[in-house]
């Protein structure tokens, strides 16, 4: 269809689009505009883990990767704001942030992390008192404190709200301290950007040393050897209520192992990116004891004898390592290359299987976040609440790659990756829309074109 909105930024020309795409011809103006902008400011809010912060990370890749090379103003609330509006959450999100950003972070200093993006921390309450300078693109790629969202949509910014999928199925603009408007991205994802390395191990070491994780490479580096010889499961969001659940999931795999070794012949590694603290270790092994689970072992990422544990490791062997946090392109890394289907919570996590198309457990009943399959929700029914041998028969599909549920899974993603476009350059075409519709309806003049990345940098040239 046709957008008016189009024939007011190409004065030049009109172009046609469906409800998700953009044209080539949209796209080489957005990264023309990038080139030309010295900062993006982004904002970041309040959470318990890591969600927030993930979605960010992930819309400041892509903008990199469109072709900005300025600097990215991350604000975030701070202890001097109090707590997040949403619970009782940490005060200061520095931390969790510089957690999955691999850099030197401070409050208020520049820094480069490994991928080349210059970042700059900037907590909220000394924005407050200092005010900023205008930029064209004040953007969120998930925040739920709307105090923050109304105090930056001041003095002529506008700024640009967006979320992972299925989180909220829309955008937003807000400009002059209230809602502007709204455009659907129902079905659009942050399309994750995998570390492809030549030498992982090396990958490993420089993202974990850069993110100040150095105790944990040698561990890490030792999952990856063992990806040859063993089987490996990445788990994550099971912090919560986390001991049963770990129970549950070693008791099905050692079921399934016990019930078909044609399938199992290899001994599993688990590496549990939540956190478990020492009584939970501990009630963890006591449990699976009671079970009969011999052939069941935790060991800490830091522990000195890691290397002999895994290389140790024999087929009937279930092995638990404490990895607890690590910077976002790890953990992607090692999602990627998990060869039992992973445990996520968060839409993050869920939409990065979702672009990996392979089986996964979320730990969040909900029938949008998996496939409509019943094994996959009765497993995560079972993990979650009680119930039979669905979570064993899940795992017994996820080896059969001829099975209805990793079919449907390989379709998924397949589909995903053909079909649908990244939200983040649709989102901004609509942030710019807006603009447009703004001038347009206060009578402020847009300079004539003589291309479309011209318009889009006159538009630009507005805020300044």
């Amino acid at each position: 269809m046709l957008l008016r909105a189009i024939s007011l930024f190409f004065f030049c020309f009109i172009l046609s689009f469906d409800a998700f795409s953009i044209s080539q011809d949209e796209l080489d103006a957005i990264k023309a505009l990038l080139k030309t902008q010295h900062k993006i400011r982004i904002l970041t809010g309040s959470a318990p883990g890591h969600g927030h912060q993930s979605a960010n990370l992930q819309v400041m890749r892509k903008l990199k990767s469109l072709g900005f090379n300025g600097l990215f103003e991350v604000v975030y609330r701070d202890e001097n704001m109090g707590i997040g509006s949403h619970g009782p959450y940490p005060a200061n999100m520095l931390k969790p942030f510089a957690q999955i950003l691999p850099g030197l972070m401070e409050k208020n200093k520049e820094f480069m992390t490994t991928d080349n993006m210059r970042v700059k921390m900037l907590p909220v309450s000394d924005y407050l008192k200092k005010g900023g300078d205008k930029v064209l693109i004040n953007l969120s790629g998930a925040i739920d404190d709307i105090d923050i969202i109304y105090y930056f949509a001041k003095n002529d910014q506008f700024v640009l709200t967006l979320s992972p999928d299925k989180w909220t199925d829309k955008g937003e603009v807000f400009h002059d301290e209230k809602f502007f408007s709204s455009f659907s991205t129902d079905g659009l994802h942050y399309f994750p950007q995998i570390a492809n390395p030549e030498n992982p191990l090396n990958f490993i070491a420089e993202a974990m040393d850069y993110a100040g994780f150095k105790n944990k490479i040698l561990g890490l580096q030792e999952i990856i050897k063992a990806h040859k010889e063993h089987e490996f499961l990445a788990a994550y969001g099971l912090g919560f209520h986390g001991v049963d659940k770990i129970v549950k999931i070693v008791s099905a795999l050692g079921s399934a192992k016990k019930l078909r070794s044609d399938l199992f012949k290899k001994g599993i590694i688990i590496g549990m990116i939540s956190n478990l603290n020492d009584a939970e270790t501990t009630r963890i092994s006591t449990l699976l004891l009671r079970k009969g689970y011999a052939n069941f072992k935790i060991i800490s990422i830091t522990d000195k004898n890691i290397a002999q544990a895994l290389q140790n490791i024999k087929k009937d062997d279930i092995v638990l390592v404490k990895v607890g946090n690590v910077p976002q392109n790890v953990f992607e890394y090692l999602f990627a290359h998990s060869t039992l289907p992973p445990t996520v919570a968060g839409y993050n996590a869920v939409s990065l299987m979702k672009y990996l198309g392979t089986p996964y457990l979320s730990m969040v009943l909900d029938k949008d976040i998996t496939p409509a399959i019943d094994l996959v929700h009765e497993a995560t029914r079972e993990i979650i609440l009680n119930g039979g041998n669905s979570l064993i028969n899940f795992y017994l599909a996820s080896k059969d790659k001829e099975s209805a549920m990793v079919k449907k899974f390989k379709a998924m993603g397949d589909e995903l990756r053909r079909n649908k476009e990244d939200k983040l350059p649709f989102s901004l075409l609509k942030l710019l829309q807006a603009m447009e519709d703004y001038y347009a309806a206060n009578k402020i003049e847009v300079s004539s074109c003589s291309s479309a990345a011209n318009k889009f940098l006159a538009l630009g040239q507005l805020l300044k």
